[in-house]
């Protein structure tokens, strides 16, 4: 006889399905400390870095697809790494429950905005920087940019060391794909922080 969730019981791990009702543990990128530093800007800043970091999950997304279709498995599996961990990001910095979920008028004008192709050769050599998206995150306000990068480059760390673990373990598929979170985050914090750099000495 099957059971719906209602008389479904509980689990282990949390809720009818074994899932941990922890929000770190649904989304390991709220353990990070720089979210809490994230989380001090103001509302709409956040809500401005959230919109784009939801706009390349998509376009990596639709990149993921894109390789399975042409039977490219490793690229499609590096690009729905980068989908999951930049709607992770996107969730961590830019909740819904401090937005209300409504789309503003924020959200219109930056899903029609006009960012240049990336560079084809900074693209090869990181792919991220290839999706449109891209180019408007790097484009955001100095301090965005350098609370992401801080945020990023924590999530390379944690990944790196869950890769480690995994591999350690034998667990091969979860050892590749927590290296492709790493190399993803790794990838765009490396370029957030020279832009950064590249900025300080013309604000003295």
């Amino acid at each position: 006889m099957l059971m719906d969730d209602a008389t479904r019981p509980h689990l282990p791990g949390g809720g009818v399905y074994g899932r941990s009702a922890r929000k770190e543990i649904r989304n390991p990128v709220l353990a990070l400390p720089a979210v809490r530093d994230f989380l001090m800007l103001p509302a709409e800043e956040r809500r401005h870095a959230g919109i784009l970091l939801r706009r390349l999950a998509g376009e990596a997304d639709t990149e993921a697809l894109q390789a399975w279709d042409r039977r490219r498995a490793m690229q499609a599996a590096y690009w729905r790494a980068v989908a999951t961990y930049a709607k992770h990001v996107a969730r961590a910095v830019d909740p819904a429950e401090k937005r209300g979920g409504a789309k503003d008028a924020a959200f219109t004008v930056l899903q029609t905005s006009k960012a240049g192709p990336s560079d084809a050769r900074r693209a090869q050599r990181n792919p991220v920087l290839g999706l449109a998206a891209a180019d408007d995150i790097l484009a955001l306000p100095l301090r965005q940019r350098a609370l992401l990068a801080s945020l990023l480059a924590q999530l390379a760390d944690q990944a790196g060391r869950q890769a480690e673990e995994a591999w350690s373990a034998r667990k091969g598929i979860m050892g590749a794909y927590w290296r492709n979170v790493s190399t993803f985050a790794k990838h765009l914090s490396q370029v957030l922080n020279r832009q950064v750099l590249n900025r300080l000495p013309q604000q003295r």
